[in-house]
């Protein structure tokens, strides 16, 4: 019979505009050169692709999923942290609802294994290091070997798309982003905002939340509430104990100033300069300054000069007292990354500072401020600027994070319009 290949997402991106149609000046040749490289990425990735398509046409004939029960679900979730992990649990809790009686499975991260066994709706964890990439034979062999009916895939990533046919996975459902969803059983089509700058869809196009994306992949539509964390009353009381050092009747506000990424996140002297306005600002403020283990050394030269009470606890507390922590806060402050995602899970108003990421797909879930500035490359995406220094977080100002800092404790702070 003949082959047919899958055709590849139709949500591409455009064509590389022509530079006279960009915005002038510095901002204008960051994207023109931006579309350039995604272009030639997607090229090469199309080249790498091909033969593994060639493998799934060849090995599996076009054919419908015979209908069974579900009884056991894969939810992978690999590359996840802990602040996707997050806003992935409404998607749990869908696929929870749909499959009442399923054992669900979820592979994820060893750094989110916390995230995600805070999470009722699964059932059973399986770790999967990056390391675990390099023996991909091990793992797909003990995939197979569970039996699975049914798989999600929430990340976007080839490798990850094409488990549960590797796996051996009747049916199979997830993004088809860039035409690497081939192998999934019942492909489904992003939104044209996924995955790419920004500036492919400029206000007021729709941009829909990463929790209503990650939703509409289990149930188009469906209503969903907020991430939530439970936190018992031991674990309240260590979130308190963390802030024996602030007086009774102080400010709490924790500053979170690392991020994965150094594009996503200002320099050690912008924290500083914020500490050195709040503290004008409020006679009696209490700093707590959080981080990883690996952002000790960038958070210690934050907090240096500062005269106000404030303390140290990167890389120092798990993930539910850190949770315990921030909602025993009154704000919480940083750049696009997990805290003001737990903020949002635990009811506490934050500030957050966005540059390269989309606010619109990734601002928390619960109240919140964002603070970006209007440069025109805003939204690129890139870990990595093209520029000695990123405009879109160091032109946003210090004075604008205090601000809304001020608006978060006055109650300003306000949730997404729409999940």
């Amino acid at each position: 019979m003949p082959i047919s290949l899958p055709c590849y997402n139709p949500h591409m991106p455009p064509e590389v505009p022509p530079r006279s149609s960009l915005p002038p000046g510095i901002a204008g040749d960051l994207m023109h050169r931006y579309s350039l490289q995604q272009q030639r990425r997607l090229a090469r990735e199309r080249l790498l692709l091909t033969s593994w398509r060639w493998r799934y046409a060849l090995s599996h004939p076009p054919a419908p999923p015979a209908e069974q029960p579900v009884r056991t679900i894969l939810l992978v979730e690999r590359l996840l942290r802990w602040g996707d992990s997050l806003v992935a649990q409404p998607a749990r809790r869908l696929i929870r609802q749909l499959y009442p009686e399923a054992h669900i499975v979820s592979l994820c991260l060893p750094a989110s294994r916390p995230v995600v066994a805070c999470d009722p709706a699964v059932a059973e964890i399986l770790e999967c290091p990056p390391a675990a990439l390099l023996h991909q034979g091990k793992l797909i062999a003990e995939l197979r070997s569970r039996h699975f009916d049914l798989a999600y895939v929430l990340v976007s990533d080839a490798v990850s798309l094409m488990l549960p046919w590797r796996a051996g996975i009747p049916r199979s459902i997830g993004y088809d982003f860039n035409g690497r969803g081939f192998a999934l059983s019942e492909p489904r089509q992003p939104s044209p905002a996924a995955n790419f700058p920004a500036w492919h869809s400029p206000p007021p196009m729709p941009v829909p939340h990463v929790t209503r994306l990650w939703a509409d992949l289990v149930e188009p539509g469906a209503a969903i509430f907020p991430p939530s964390i439970a936190l018992d009353e031991a674990t309240r009381a260590k979130g308190e104990q963390v802030w024996s050092f602030a007086p009774p009747d102080a400010v709490r506000l924790i500053i979170h100033p690392g991020a994965s990424s150094a594009n996503y996140t200002w320099s050690p002297d912008h924290w500083r300069a914020l500490g050195e306005i709040l503290d004008k600002r409020f006679s009696n403020l209490a700093v707590l300054v959080t981080g990883s283990a690996a952002e000790r050394e960038f958070v210690q030269e934050t907090m240096r000069g500062w005269n106000f009470p404030h303390r140290i606890v990167a890389g120092e507390l798990d993930f539910l007292t850190l949770a315990a922590a921030v909602a025993h806060a009154h704000a919480t402050v940083g750049p696009d990354t997990s805290i003001g995602h737990i903020a949002a899970a635990v009811g506490t108003p934050a500030a957050v500072l966005f540059g390269p990421g989309d606010h619109r797909m990734w601002r928390p879930a619960g109240p919140a401020i964002v603070v970006r500035n209007n440069s025109e490359c805003w939204g690129c995406k890139r870990p990595l600027c093209f520029q000695p220094f990123t405009m879109c977080t160091a032109m946003t100002t210090v004075e604008a994070m205090a601000d809304a800092v001020e608006a978060c404790l006055a109650g300003k702070a306000r949730p997404p319009e729409a999940l």
